[in-house]
């Protein structure tokens, strides 16, 4: 196996396990979560984690029996980044306290998107071969996506609550 491929399988078994991890925390907030359209986003985005996942193992299952990547085939998007936010204006205004405990795991999110969509970012530019690159760009667009998604919410409940305890600029 050359030196080039041995890389790239590297590359592909952090991509996994940043994915399964990623699922993992998805589906225990969704767990811990009182408020149903927040357990509905984060059971959404740990169903993309497995699919990203499902197509990683497939890359890598190609990769070292036929030595090819598969062609690259959008995930169904089970998300939308456009529309209206989970968490409603109205309803965090109403009771801003209660979404309190929602802040840090949206915090928590934006900074696991980031860091994987910069790993994917960097994994795309040290490899060489042309498909293996495209596949990483993309991998790092679809969590670029989770990124938005997560922000829109998180920066929703921050205004609101800087609001609520009276950090609002007059």
């Amino acid at each position: 196996m050359s030196e080039e491929v041995q890389s790239v399988l590297e590359a592909l078994e952090i991509a996994m396990n940043t994915e399964k991890r990623g699922r993992e925390f998805y589906q225990k907030v969704a767990r811990e979560t009182d408020y149903l359209e927040a357990r509905q986003m984060f059971l959404s985005l740990a169903e993309d984690e497995m699919e990203h996942l499902n197509w990683l193992k497939a890359q890598r299952d190609s990769l070292l029996s036929r030595g090819e990547w598969l062609p690259y085939q959008a995930p169904p998007a089970h998300i939308q980044k456009e529309g209206p936010p989970i968490f409603s204006d109205q309803q965090v205004k109403e009771n801003v306290g209660k979404y309190r405990s929602e802040i840090p795991v949206l915090r928590l999110g934006l900074e696991m998107e980031e860091s994987s969509r910069a790993f994917y970012e960097k994994a795309g530019q040290e490899t060489d071969d042309e498909e293996g690159k495209a596949m990483f760009y993309h991998l790092a667009a679809w969590e670029r996506g989770h990124w938005e998604i997560l922000e829109r919410e998180y920066d929703l409940l921050m205004e609101e609550y800087r609001r609520h305890m009276g950090f609002e600029p007059f």
